[in-house]
């Protein structure tokens, strides 16, 4: 395939993937299309059951890392100490960006105070409940209207950034607040909460990070009600490992606070109001994502203690 001329600054494409070639095949081939395109793509085979993935990239102008052990932070972290470019942009396998999005997260670093950046998700496909329930809760969508912050209220403006399937930042950063969590994130007992903590630590070192909307990828909701299920546990799993990771590491009570909010208001309240009224979820949904929280801050613990 031709050569890409690269994008000014100089930015990296990273995508971390495992046992989903046709999945990739989608999302490079999209990477491939951007309006400007990267210095470099990086794929990150993280723990193959085959060589499916290493034979699907021969065919792409892409770099190619193998890793002997499952985890996307540990995935990410290896391409951010591979990578040349000034500015590290992810998305996952799943997705499928816009022709757009790498000059529009690009964008936003015109401001030396901001770190990051992130931009909106969309789904690739709403055709089983399953897939419109995902959506309809918002977990990935963080809507329309462009924001800057920088941590005043730092667990809620952490929680509306948007996901890790889309976000940049400058490459130095991770040399000021430290790489991606291996104790959190898909691949571990935590599942995600990866991005989020990445987040925090920015608003913490006292720097900025924007949400874009004009930043856009498609996600490809997974589309049986056995995955919604698992889904919302490792979502609320990924979550309160985060936030307790906040608790005992820095001693901060908000975490505390915060997290109770989100337990009773989002899931215990709406829960207890199920056994008389119809929720937007139903009960069995609103008991997984209750059990994710109570099972992230235990997960985060093990974890931990395995590194």
């Amino acid at each position: 395939m031709q050569a890409l001329k690269p994008l000014s600054p100089s930015a990296s494409v990273i995508v971390c993937t495992r046992d989903r070639p046709e999945k990739l095949k989608r999302c490079l081939d999209s990477l491939l299309n951007l309006k400007n395109p990267p210095l470099e793509i990086m794929v990150v085979d993280s723990c193959p059951s085959s060589f499916s993935t290493r034979d699907l990239v021969k065919g792409y102008p892409v770099k190619y890392s193998l890793l002997d052990r499952p985890g996307l932070s540990t995935a990410r972290n290896m391409a951010i100490r591979e990578v040349k470019g000034d500015f590290l942009a992810f998305t996952d396998d799943d997705c499928y960006a816009d022709v757009n999005w790498l000059e529009k997260l690009m964008e936003n670093f015109s401001d030396e105070k901001v770190m990051g950046a992130t931009g909106l998700v969309l789904p690739l496909e709403l055709k089983t409940e399953a897939q419109q329930t995902f959506e309809r809760m918002g977990y990935l969508r963080r809507g329309e209207v462009k924001l800057t912050v920088h941590g005043e209220d730092i667990f809620r403006e952490v929680s509306v950034l948007g996901a890790g399937a889309n976000m940049a930042f400058r490459k130095r950063v991770f040399g000021m607040v430290g790489r991606f969590d291996e104790a959190l994130g898909p691949g571990t007992l935590c599942h995600g909460g990866d991005d989020l903590d990445m987040f925090y630590r920015i608003f913490k070192a006292g720097y900025k990070i924007t949400y874009d909307p004009g930043a856009i990828v498609w996600h490809q909701h997974r589309n049986t009600y056995e995955h919604l299920r698992k889904d919302l546990f490792k979502y609320s799993a990924g979550h309160f490992g985060y936030l307790f990771k906040c608790l005992i590491n820095d001693r901060n009570l908000s975490a505390l606070s915060f997290g109770w909010r989100v337990f009773w208001k989002a899931n215990l309240r709406k829960w207890l109001l199920s056994l008389v009224v119809q929720q937007d979820l139903p009960k069995d949904l609103l008991t997984y994502k209750m059990l994710g929280c109570l099972a992230g801050p235990l997960f985060f613990i093990i974890e931990r203690k395995c590194k």
